[in-house]
C-alpha cells in the first residue's frame, strides 16, 4: 500500500512537472510570437518613417537642383587651398558661361583666369584667407567664353 501511495505521489508530481513544463513551453511560445509581432510592427514602423524622410529629402533635393538650374547664379566648391580649383560646379554654369562644369572641374586654374579685372584682386585676397577662415561666400564677376561678363 505505501508503494501505491509513493507511487501515486510521484505520479502526481510528474503531471504537475509536466503541466509546468507546458505551461511554460504554450508561455514562451505566445511570448515569442508577441515579441515577434511586436518587433514587425517597430520595424514596419521605423521603415515607413525612414521612406517618408527620404521621400522628403529626394522631394527637397529636387526644389533645390530646380532652384540652381533656373536661378542666374552658379554655386561651387573648390579646395580649400592651393589653386582652390572647383570640386563640384552647378550644371547652370554652361548656361551662364558657356564653359561646361566638367571644363572646370578638369581646368583648376580655368575660374581664376575668368574673373573680371575688378574682382581679380579682392576676390583672390579673399580666397587666400580660405585656410584660416574654413568657409567663405563671395560674389565675383566673370567672363563668359565668348567675352562677355556675368
Amino acid at each position: 500500500m505505501e508503494r501505491q501511495v509513493l507511487l501515486t505521489n510521484w505520479s502526481k508530481q510528474a503531471d504537475g512537472a509536466a503541466l509546468f513544463t507546458l505551461a511554460l513551453i504554450v508561455g514562451g511560445t505566445c511570448l515569442t510570437i508577441v515579441l515577434a509581432i511586436a518587433g514587425r510592427v517597430l520595424i514596419y514602423y521605423d521603415l515607413s518613417k525612414r521612406r517618408r524622410v527620404e521621400r522628403e529629402l529626394l522631394a527637397e533635393r529636387d526644389r533645390q537642383e530646380l532652384i540652381l538650374r533656373t536661378v542666374p547664379v552658379v554655386m561651387y566648391s573648390a579646395r580649400p587651398s592651393g589653386d582652390f580649383g572647383a570640386l563640384w560646379v552647378s550644371e547652370n554654369i554652361e548656361a551662364l558661361t558657356g564653359f561646361s562644369s566638367r571644363l572646370f572641374l578638369d581646368d583648376p586654374s580655368l575660374w581664376a583666369l575668368r574673373f573680371h579685372p575688378h574682382d581679380r584682386e579682392r576676390a583672390l585676397m579673399e580666397f587666400e584667407k580660405l585656410p584660416e577662415e574654413g568657409t567663405l561666400a563671395t560674389e565675383y564677376c566673370g567672363q563668359t567664353r565668348r567675352g562677355a561678363y556675368y
